[in-house]
């Protein structure tokens, strides 16, 4: 496996050194910046969204009540060629709850150093 076949679910930024990445269910990742932007509109801001029910956190696959992050990029992986197309759009989503416990794990990681945004 490479670099370029770990995939941040919310911006399509491939994983390095420099970017530290969270995985949830199912291979599900989430980069150190999009995890900064939801806890800042989420846990900091309290501005996060409602998403109906029929949709799941991409990270631990259910629906839980309260609030949410979506990103604004949909991801998708082409497996033929191993590439991601990024297009602007509603994007994947991460319930506070899976925010809380990324943030937990990158904070924990002394080499990602990643700081939660206050």
């Amino acid at each position: 496996m490479e670099a370029q076949d770990f995939v941040c679910d919310f911006c399509g930024q491939h994983w390095a050194q420099d970017r530290p990445m969270v995985e949830g269910h199912r291979g599900s990742l989430i980069c150190g910046r999009c995890l900064s932007m939801a806890c800042r509109q989420v846990l900091v801001d309290n501005a996060g969204v409602v998403v109906p029910e029929h949709v799941a956190c991409t990270m631990c696959l259910l629906n839980k009540r309260g609030d949410y992050w979506q990103s604004g990029t949909v991801v998708t992986a082409k497996p033929e060629d191993g590439a991601v197309d990024v297009e602007p759009g509603p994007g994947a989503c991460i319930c506070r709850w899976c925010i809380e416990r990324s943030a937990g794990m990158l904070e924990k990681d002394p080499e990602s150093g990643w700081k939660r945004p206050r």
